[in-house]
C-alpha cells in the first residue's frame, strides 16, 4: 500500500518549533524574540482575516467562533488579574491618566468604525476610515508613552505579570486591527465584496469592548 507523499506538509513541524521558540522567549524574557513573535502573530492574524473574508457566507460563523476563542483567552487573563488584585499592589498607571484618554479614544474609534461600516464604498466611508485609523494610531502612541512611564515589570509581582500580559495581549490585537484597517485604506477602491471590511469592523469593535474590561480590571478595581 503506497502513501501519497504529496499530501504531507511541513507546517505542523514548523509550527511546533515556533511555539517552542515563543514559550522559551517568554519564560527567559528575551524582548527581541518576543517582539519578532508578536509581529509574526500579527502577520498570521491579519492573513487569517483576509483569507476568512474569501470564504463567503460561512465566514461570519467562522469569525464568530474565532472571536469567541479570543474572548476566552482574555477572560482567563481578566480573572487572573482580579485574583491577584489586592489593596497592597501597585497599579500600572492611574485610572484618570493615559488609560482614561485611551478609553475615550477607542470608544470614539468604535463610533467612527460604525460610520465607515454603514457608508462603505462612498467618499464618506473613506473619510470615516481615515478618522478611525487616526484614532487607532493615537491609542498606540499613548499606550507606548504609558509603558514608558510604568515603573513595574513582569517580575515585580503576580499582579504585575498578569496585568502586563493582559495589556500586551490587547495591544497585539489592536495592532492586528490597525493593520487590517490600513490594508482596507490602501486598497479601498479595489474591494468588490463587503465581507472583509465587515469582518474587520467587527474585530475592531471586539477590541474596543475588551478594552473596557481591561480598563475596569487593571486600572479601576
Amino acid at each position: 500500500m503506497s502513501s501519497n507523499n504529496s499530501n504531507n506538509s511541513w507546517l505542523p513541524f514548523l509550527t511546533s518549533w515556533y511555539v517552542l521558540w515563543y514559550l522559551l522567549s517568554s519564560f527567559l524574557w528575551h524582548p527581541f524574540s518576543l517582539f519578532v513573535c508578536a509581529w509574526i502573530n500579527l502577520y498570521l492574524l491579519t492573513s487569517y482575516l483576509i483569507e476568512l473574508s474569501r470564504c463567503g457566507f460561512r465566514s461570519r460563523l467562522a469569525f464568530c467562533l474565532f472571536v469567541g476563542t479570543e474572548f476566552i483567552v482574555f477572560f482567563t487573563l481578566l480573572v487572573t488579574v482580579a485574583w491577584y488584585n489586592t489593596p497592597e499592589v501597585t497599579k500600572l498607571s492611574h485610572y484618570g491618566g493615559f488609560p482614561a484618554i485611551n478609553t475615550v479614544v477607542l470608544l470614539s474609534s468604535s463610533i467612527t468604525a460604525s460610520a465607515f461600516h454603514h457608508s462603505f464604498g462612498t467618499a464618506r466611508g473613506f473619510f470615516w476610515l481615515k478618522i478611525t485609523l487616526m484614532l487607532g494610531f493615537v491609542f498606540i502612541v499613548l499606550q507606548y508613552f504609558e509603558w514608558r512611564q510604568c515603573c513595574l515589570n513582569l517580575v515585580d509581582s503576580n499582579y504585575a505579570s498578569a496585568a502586563l500580559c493582559l495589556i500586551g495581549m490587547h495591544f497585539i490585537h489592536v495592532l492586528a486591527g490597525f493593520t487590517a484597517l490600513t490594508y482596507i485604506y490602501l486598497w479601498y477602491d479595489r474591494f468588490d465584496s463587503f465581507h472583509y471590511p465587515e469582518l474587520v469592523v467587527w474585530y475592531w469593535h471586539f477590541v474596543d469592548y475588551v478594552w473596557l474590561l481591561v480598563y475596569l480590571f487593571v486600572y479601576v478595581m
